[in-house]
């Protein structure tokens, strides 16, 4: 006879969204609800009260994207820490929502699907940042909508997805620019969804072309109708046609004589004052200008090309570095945490397990779902298109600079593979015990080395240089 207490937990797994919105309460609201606002979530923070009560001016330095969003709930809410919080702790429960959504849309599986909102309500380094308003969670939702929308708009064929994936894109691109790299491999997808509607001439594909061709130009009119005001905005103050005015600045960080050979984001993630002297003499020829001024910009980024063609072989260096920095563990919560108690690093320590385990874990159970050959048979378009959404994310951060925290974003569209990771080992662990890791694909021990060496190398130059 079932256990009615065991029942109400299976339940609550059944509908991870409530576990997330639990313990994303518990987390930012109480555990951590008197911890300041921090470094970038300050600013949002700031800009989006400034923008409600109409004190906002000049252009918009940050991708506004964020700011907009925090501004949406300070109108209806109020401008409080509170509903700041709140709109995170909403955004954690949307993106666990469509990570189901996502999954069972590639699997057809709803215990599949169900088990990725879980891994998604259960992870670290979202919960930890629970709290505080970074632009992670909500770019986080928006490149699972885009894909979510993009591959129904595909399968149904209806234009209200087409328009729903040119939202998310522009809001995406509003809060982090770089996703508008995302649009090659949208680009790509449409080209080979056309071409192979080519191979027929009847009727039906003639129809199916032209749905086709219409559905891409209503995505690129959404998109350009959610991107134009901010672009619009920052003409008026003088900015010239951005989104926003610290691309070339990160660009320069990124590429200049002072740039570590890996620690590539060191520049930018350290105040000027805090740099060395010949360091702050050396940006302060560019800082001097300001950054809304199109003609400052135009000079740190000729000084970055400058810069790569004079030292190709650093440029290229960097950039591989800056591939694999892309996937070291997160540790921005436990590092935010630790400033706020003061404490050391040994004392933080079981926090940043916590924070690096999980992602660890969850990557390893991707690299198993990513050798699920039955699915690549199934879903292989939808798998290539997945993989290239977020090979394309990450090329910004590949000629710019780069760390672990900049993979959050696309950590959502890992874990349908992390999901189908899970199934594979519970299966193989009934089946065989103790021997369920040893009878995996070779190649996943392969991925899981150079993935573990990868980490090793980030905690080497991140914790002990």
């Amino acid at each position: 006879m079932p256990n009615p207490s065991l029942e109400k937990w299976r339940f609550l797994f059944k509908r991870p969204w409530i576990i997330a919105a639990g313990l994303g309460s518990i987390i930012g609201m109480l555990v951590l609800g008197d911890m300041p606002l921090a470094s970038d979530a300050l600013a949002y923070h700031q800009e989006a009260t400034r923008m409600v009560s109409g004190d906002f001016r000049g252009p918009f330095y940050y991708p506004p994207g964020m700011t907009s969003y925090l501004a949406a709930f300070f109108f209806f809410g109020g401008r409080s820490l509170f509903v700041s919080r709140l709109a995170i702790i909403l955004t954690v429960v949307l993106t666990v929502c469509f990570t189901e959504k996502l999954t069972g849309l590639l699997t057809g599986d709803q215990r599949l699907a169900s088990r990725a909102g879980l891994i998604a309500a259960l992870y670290p380094p979202v919960l930890m940042l629970a709290g505080q308003p970074y632009s992670q969670h909500v770019a986080m939702l928006c490149v699972l909508a885009t894909c979510f929308f993009w591959l129904k708009a595909l399968k149904k064929r209806t234009f209200i997805y087409f328009c729903l994936t040119g939202l998310a894109l522009g809001v995406g691109i509003l809060t982090r620019p770089s996703f508008a790299a995302a649009g090659l491999i949208f680009a790509v997808s449409g080209v080979v969804t056309f071409v192979s509607s080519l191979a027929g001439a009847g009727t039906r594909e003639k129809k199916r072309l032209l749905f086709l061709l219409s559905g891409a130009c209503v995505t690129v009119a959404t998109l350009s109708l959610v991107i134009f005001p901010a672009i619009r905005h920052n003409i008026k103050a003088g900015a010239g046609p951005v989104i926003s005015t610290n691309n070339e600045r990160n660009f320069l960080l990124g590429n200049c004589p002072h740039t570590p050979l890996y620690r590539t984001d060191h520049l930018a993630q350290r105040p000027l004052k805090s740099l060395p002297e010949e360091v702050r003499d050396y940006l302060r020829k560019f800082y001097g200008q300001g950054f809304s001024s199109p003609q400052a910009r135009k000079a740190m980024r000729r000084e970055a090309f400058h810069y790569i063609r004079s030292n190709p072989d650093h440029f290229l260096l960097r950039t591989l570095n800056r591939i694999r920095a892309f996937w070291g563990f997160d540790y921005l919560a436990s590092r935010r945490i630790q400033v706020w108690l003061g404490a050391s690093t040994v004392t933080i320590a079981p926090l940043l397990i916590v924070e690096a385990g999980g992602y660890f874990l969850v990557m390893f159970l991707a690299i198993i779902g990513l050798f699920d050959g039955d699915l690549w048979l199934r879903k292989k378009g939808d798998l290539f298109f997945l993989l290239g959404l977020i090979l394309c994310y990450q090329l910004p951060y590949c000629v710019a600079f780069s760390g672990g925290t900049y993979h959050f974003p696309v950590m959502g569209l890992l874990f349908p593979f992390a999901s189908l990771g899970w199934g594979r080992v519970a299966s193989r662990w009934r089946e065989r015990k103790w021997r369920a890791l040893l009878c995996l694909p070779k190649g996943v021990y392969a991925v899981w080395a150079v993935f573990t060496i990868i980490q090793i190398e980030y905690a080497f130059f991140t914790l002990l240089t």
